[in-house]
């Protein structure tokens, strides 16, 4: 059906249009939910109707795979498994080298309980052709059959979930004015009240989807962070952050430079989105001085829009109403955390050429 050539977010816009519920959950599939991941969105989601996706900070953790052939295995007394075993070239696996392993059954898993430290964290996936999550019961036999070279033996090693990482901003308000600067959403963590979007899905087709259905929002949908690290996201070699890392960035700066010229008629270039995605700073004084003055009236349009309206609605009485200052000084304190990399810039840039050398660059839109 083509699903292999859809990526992410054209995967994510064919599950969309599957969905039948009120809320819509993402959860990547290498990625792990809290137990109670989905109680504590719908509960927020039912206190705060005016929200249109909430989602959470995350606890990554590191996982690899490692294989090895069986030379020799004996049986114990106890139910333990001695094997000489070889170790395969795959991964981080750089060598190939013979180790001896004892392996035993904990619960339904199957666990290396001795042999050199990095096999330590552990555990059988599968023996051959046996899957042991399916037939934990036949590890033994599975092992006996691929003695003498017949078959691999793949690992999983796993770490401890690392701390909390996640955007700090949690109000819709400051979600929303630091879309400018960063991807203030973590797509695995994301719940969506279905009834705000239309039948299209919220995630264009663009590498970084998450930061892009985070500037389409419109004025009346809002996002929001819960503070509490609500997944485990697992970290590995292959992780598409990193392999594609290029695209997504620049996917994000089309994102930023989106937001701006879209939304607040901003006169913004790609160079421009890129020297305000993760407060990287402006290439020269004279860029530092156009974006500050776009960010000033992006400050006095998210005043007037959201935190001083005419016209006070639900939203205001829930998330404003009370707060007004310090929402002020979070948003301004933005734009002064910029303005302090371009006033670095400007002592220490002289004299510029009038014309970049480098070739500016233009994005289509998101399909």
């Amino acid at each position: 059906d083509g699903s292999m050539q859809m990526g992410v977010a054209g995967c994510l816009q064919e599950g969309w249009r599957q969905c039948r519920g009120d809320f819509v959950a993402r959860l990547d599939a290498d990625d792990e939910a809290e137990p109670d991941r989905l109680l504590k969105q719908l509960c927020y989601m039912e206190q705060h109707k005016e929200i249109s996706v909430v989602g959470s900070r995350i606890r990554p953790f590191f996982s690899e795979e490692r294989k090895f052939t069986v030379e020799t295995v004996t049986a114990k007394e106890d139910g333990r498994m001695s094997a000489a075993v070889w170790r395969e070239f795959h991964g981080q696996q750089t060598s190939r080298k013979r180790e001896l392993l004892t392996l035993v059954k904990k619960g339904n898993d199957i666990v290396i309980s001795d042999g050199p430290a990095e096999y330590l964290k552990c555990r059988v996936l599968r023996i051959g052709e046996e899957l042991i999550s399916l037939h934990p019961e036949r590890w033994q036999e599975a092992l006996r059959d691929v003695q003498r070279g017949k078959g691999e033996v793949v690992l999983l090693r796993r770490e401890e979930p690392e701390p909390a990482r996640g955007s700090r901003w949690l109000h819709p308000c400051l979600v929303r004015a630091a879309s400018i600067f960063e991807d203030c959403l973590v797509g695995t963590t994301l719940m969506l009240r279905r009834s705000h979007f239309r039948e299209e899905c919220p995630f264009p087709r663009e590498e970084a989807e998450n930061h892009w259905c985070l500037v389409s929002l419109e004025p009346h949908q809002h996002a929001a962070n819960l503070a509490d690290a609500l997944v485990r996201a697992r970290r590995h070699e292959g992780n598409r952050a990193v392999r594609d890392e290029a695209g997504i960035h620049e996917s994000k700066c089309a994102a930023v430079q989106y937001l701006l010229t879209k939304v607040f008629a901003a006169d913004v270039d790609m160079h421009d989105a890129a020297a305000l995605l993760n407060f990287r700073g402006p290439r020269t004084p004279e860029q530092g001085e156009k974006l500050l003055s776009i960010l000033i009236e992006v400050e006095h349009s998210m005043f007037s829009m959201f935190i001083r309206p005419k016209e006070r609605h639900d939203f205001w009485r829930d998330f404003v109403s009370g707060r007004e200052v310090g929402l002020e000084r979070a948003i301004m304190g933005m734009r002064m955390r910029f303005q302090a990399l371009a006033d670095e810039v400007a002592k220490s840039i002289t004299s510029v050429p009038e014309h970049s050398p480098r070739e500016h660059k233009e994005r289509m839109p998101p399909r």
